[in-house]
This record gives structure tokens, C-alpha cells and sequence, in this order.
């Protein structure tokens, strides 16, 4: 089977968001995941001005008794983020570094291909706000389970130095953890130690926080997906983007300094880590140290992370001094339920002028490109691989966020007759084959719910890549992970088709009729997936 890797990616999981009900309760929805088994163990820690509740939930570890408490340590993903962002705001305090330091002025020596990659701020990196790609482009982990272990500085620096080659910067809001493992990674060389003993030194240190840390204690959760352990992940260079340990009482302690119940002992003006400094980051704004979202008129200030095994939720509203801390061991994500403890709703981003002239389908060879709109926004999808977001920029340049790449719209007499995707410093051209998918010209039958029904689960693709199937209201869908569903249109029993894109998936059975498996034929690229788990999905 022919395997297209042009745009795959990684994920360190942070800032996904979906609606919430108003009325969600963090308990119930913990007690409900443990029912479920989508976790193992969880705390809860309620924050109500200098008072502090603690609730566990499961275990700490299979086959002991032992319930989470304020101590438990987990993987906070990329909460680790809101102390690196911290770690900038105290270096500025101490006239270390400024915000609109510059990474040329830092490391001069570097060779970066795109000239403009060398004016990127700190401020910058700290906002999300760089052009950076959500990971480097040579991020090739030996062990796909531990996929930032061996992600050293020289890695780091030969990243750094062919990012955005031969494409357009730009600079809009697109979550990074490229930019963040920088920040990090230069605030360690401004500081002489290294980034997590200048953050030890300045930040956990000062503020008491005694179970935060770089490496699991002896109290520490084990990372469960799936119902089973999974290996944690180990971060070298980009250890500012996601690799601390922390507990529910040491992030209780954290919000009760920001909610000022505890006397900040750091330099930075905390109340400047609150002021709005990107309005519009994909239905919320930013801080400089935190995601921004609203509740009535008031601001609450949150941010989330995952990694294999674990996820995370802290969160505060000044007005009423109150906050929530959430670590699970497991698959369950509680940021929908933080936000609603906290009176947030789902905000959609702003909507965007789009040049719906670019979308289409366009073919190197065997291999396919998909470009179309969804949900106000242009996506493009390469053969086999996720649908990312475009970013449009000057001059027809499109920039991938999740990607370092771009695509380049070739326009001839005003029509659009091409696409040149330039990629790791090279350009290929992309000839438009046509306005639609030409699946769509495909002859779509009707198949019953309980024929339908048999092809709901999930279908593995790799580690952490799974697509999900349900049928919702007699229509059979389709979900990639970090994607949002699409429809399926079936031509045959077995078979069936996207209309957004040139893309099909076969269902396979076994010898008593199941379906084991699935197969994705898109362009030249087919890729199989082995069916999870069977049964009707939320």
C-alpha cells in the first residue's frame, strides 16, 4: 500500500473546544467518565476565594485502592504552556528579555532559510500569533509513542532553520507548539541554565508549588488510554510546549495567586497577564499568559493540554473569584466541562471573507488535492491525509497551520488553474482537475439504519489516528481525529463516498459477515484501518 506523508502531523494536544450545556457539573461528568471507563483517575479541585475542596475520582493506579487526591501528580500537557508564558512575563519583570525581543537578535548564528522567521517576538511565540507551524516539519520521532523524546536542540535548530522556506510567513492566530517549545527553549539560553531550571528558579519555585515537575514522584497517576497503560511522553527542546507534572493542589494554589488570595511573591504585574492582547483566537481571545472566553460581560481565564494517557483543565473568573482544576488519567477531555463549571459558551470565530473561486480539486499524478469550505473557513485535504485550515495571506498565498506549508493559487485569465504547494523548501504544482469532487457525479443509493448500523465504530488508523463513524438521523458519518464529521454517500454496500472531496472509504468483512475494517482510497493513496470497538458512538 502506497502511504502519503506530504502533510501528516502530530498532535500535543491543547485548545479544542466544542458546545457545552450551561449546566454541566464537573463532579457528575467525572462520576459519569468513570462509569464509562473514560478515566481512571481524576481530581477535581474547586477554588472559592482562599477555600479549596478537593474531589477524587477511580484510583491512582490499577489495583490500588488509593483515590486521587490534592497531591496526585499527572501530565499536564500543554497547561505547561500558562508557566512557560509566565516564565517571559517574570524574565521581562527582570529586564532579562523584552516581548518584542527578537529570535535573530537571540541566536544570531542560526541559518534561516526565510529571512522573516529571524523578526519573530517573544510576544509573538507567547501569543500564538508567529506563522510557525503547530509542529516542525523534520518532527520524526523514533518511537511514534513517545513522539518528542528525541527532539533535541540540534533538532530544534535545523528545524528553526528550514521553517517556512521557499513561502510566505504570515502572522495570525494559529495554536503552536513549535512557537511555545521555542519560547521556552530561548528564555533557557537567555537565563544560562536551561528552560526548566530558569522556570524551577522563577517560577515554581517562588510561588510553592511542590509537586510540579519535570519527571513524575512517587504519587504520580500512570497514563491509562484505551482502559489500558501507555507509555508518557518525555519532551527534550520543546519541553515548554507540554512536559511538566503537576498536581490539583499545586494548580488550586496557582489560580488562588491569580485570583490575588494568595500574595503573588514573583516581579511580573499579574494584572498584565490578564489584559486582552489578541482579540480574536478562533472564538476566544488571548492574554499573555492565558486563552481568554467570556461569561455574560466577564472574562474567564483557562487553558487545557493532553498528552498519551492524560488530560487537563484549569480555569478562573476574577468577578467571582472562583476557579476549577481537572486531571484525568485517561481518555476523557474535561475542557467542555471546565468551561461550563465556569459559565462559558461556545463562541463561533468570526466569520471570514473566503475566495470560494479556489476551491476545487487539483491532481499531481496519481496524487489528489481537495480544497472546499467548511463551516465559513477553506480547508484543503491531500490525498489519504486530514483536512487542515488555510490561512489566507498576500499576493494568493494560503499558509497550513498544523503544517509548514503553503499553497500558491496559479491564476490564468482570472480563472484559477493551479495550486503549488511548497513544502520542506519545495515547490510542486497541482493542476485543477475540476470545480467538484468528482465523487459527486457518482450515482448515491439508498441503504436502510440497520444496514447503515453495522458499519458504526471506530477504525484505527496509527497511534492517536482514528476514524470515527455514527449514524445520526439515517445518515451514515465520518470523523478523523481533530476533525469535524462529514457525510457519507453510499454507491454500493461496503462502499462509500465523500462529495467534499475525491475520496472513498471500503468496508471490510470478515468470514461471518462483520466488518472488521475499513480502507481509504484518496489520489493514489490507500491507507487500512482495523475496526475498534462496534456499537453506537456519541
Amino acid at each position: 500500500m502506497k502511504r502519503m506523508t506530504g502533510l501528516s502531523f502530530l498532535l500535543l494536544y491543547g485548545f479544542t473546544c466544542c458546545a457545552v450545556a450551561a449546566d454541566d457539573q464537573a463532579m457528575a461528568w467525572a462520576r459519569e467518565q468513570q462509569d464509562k471507563g473514560g478515566l481512571a483517575g481524576a481530581v477535581v479541585m474547586e477554588v472559592h476565594g482562599k477555600d479549596v475542596a478537593t474531589h477524587g475520582f477511580g484510583v491512582v493506579r490499577p489495583g490500588l485502592d488509593a483515590k486521587p487526591g490534592a497531591d496526585t501528580q499527572f501530565q499536564i500537557g500543554s497547561v505547561t504552556k500558562v508557566f512557560t508564558f509566565m516564565l517571559l512575563a517574570e524574565m521581562a519583570a527582570q529586564d532579562k528579555v523584552d516581548g518584542s525581543t527578537t529570535i535573530g537578535s537571540l541566536q544570531p548564528e542560526w541559518k534561516l532559510r526565510n529571512p522573516e522567521v529571524a523578526k519573530i517576538t517573544l510576544d509573538a511565540l507567547a501569543t500564538h500569533s508567529s506563522g510557525l507551524s503547530r509542529l516542525p516539519a523534520n518532527l520524526a520521532p523514533a518511537d511514534p509513542q513517545d513522539p518528542y523524546a528525541d527532539y533535541d536542540n540540534a533538532a530544534l535548530r535545523a528545524g528553526m532553520e528550514t521553517t517556512r522556506a521557499g513561502q510566505p510567513l504570515g502572522h495570525f492566530y494559529a495554536y503552536s507548539n513549535f512557537g511555545a517549545g521555542l519560547l521556552g527553549w530561548l528564555l533557557g539560553e537567555v537565563d544560562g541554565k536551561g528552560y526548566r531550571k530558569a522556570l524551577e528558579d522563577r517560577v515554581i519555585e517562588p510561588l510553592g508549588l511542590r509537586h510540579t515537575a519535570f519527571a513524575p514522584g512517587e504519587n504520580a497517576a500512570i497514563a491509562i488510554s484505551g482502559g489500558k497503560p501507555v507509555p508518557i511522553w518525555h519532551m527534550d527542546a520543546l519541553s515548554g510546549a507540554g512536559a511538566l507534572w503537576s498536581s490539583g493542589g499545586d494548580l488550586a494554589r496557582l489560580l488562588q495567586v491569580f485570583l490575588g488570595t494568595i500574595r503573588s511573591p514573583l516581579h511580573q504585574d499579574l494584572q498584565r497577564d490578564l489584559d486582552i492582547v489578541v482579540e480574536e483566537a478562533d472564538g476566544f481571545s488571548l492574554s499573555r499568559v492565558w486563552h481568554v472566553g467570556r461569561a455574560g460581560g466577564a472574562p474567564v481565564y483557562w487553558h487545557n493540554g493532553a498528552t498519551a494517557g492524560f488530560h487537563s483543565f484549569v480555569g478562573f473568573r476574577p468577578d467571582e473569584k472562583r476557579g476549577i482544576v481537572v486531571l484525568v488519567s485517561g481518555d476523557a477531555d474535561p475542557t467542555a466541562v471546565g468551561l461550563a463549571a465556569l459559565g462559558v459558551k461556545s463562541v463561533a470565530p468570526k466569520a471570514r471573507v473566503i475566495d470560494r473561486g479556489v476551491a476545487g480539486q487539483y491532481a499531481l499524478d496519481t496524487v489528489g488535492l481537495g480544497i472546499f469550505e467548511r463551516d465559513g473557513l477553506l480547508m484543503a485535504q491531500l490525498a489519504g491525509q486530514p483536512a487542515l485550515r488555510l490561512h489566507p495571506l498576500d499576493g494568493d498565498w494560503y499558509a497550513l497551520s498544523e503544517a509548514d506549508a503553503g499553497l500558491h493559487v496559479v491564476r490564468k485569465s482570472g480563472r484559477v488553474r493551479a495550486v503549488e504547494l511548497a513544502q520542506n523548501g519545495k515547490t510542486q504544482v497541482f493542476a485543477r482537475t475540476g470545480d467538484v469532487a468528482k465523487t459527486t457525479l457518482r450515482r448515491e443509493i439508498t441503504l436502510e439504519p440497520e444496514v447503515l448500523q453495522a458499519y458504526v465504530g471506530k477504525y484505527s488508523f496509527a497511534p492517536q489516528v482514528v476514524l470515527t463513524v455514527k449514524l445520526e438521523r439515517g445518515q451514515l458519518q465520518a470523523q478523523l481525529t481533530g476533525q469535524s464529521f462529514l457525510p457519507l454517500f453510499a454507491s454500493e454496500r461496503d462502499r462509500f463516498f465523500y462529495k467534499v472531496v475525491d475520496a472513498e472509504l471500503v468496508f471490510e468483512r470478515d468470514a461471518q459477515k462483520r466488518v472488521v475494517a475499513v480502507v481509504l482510497h484518496q489520489g493514489g493513496a490507500v491507507q487500512r484501518a482495523v475496526r475498534e470497538q462496534a456499537g453506537e458512538t456519541p
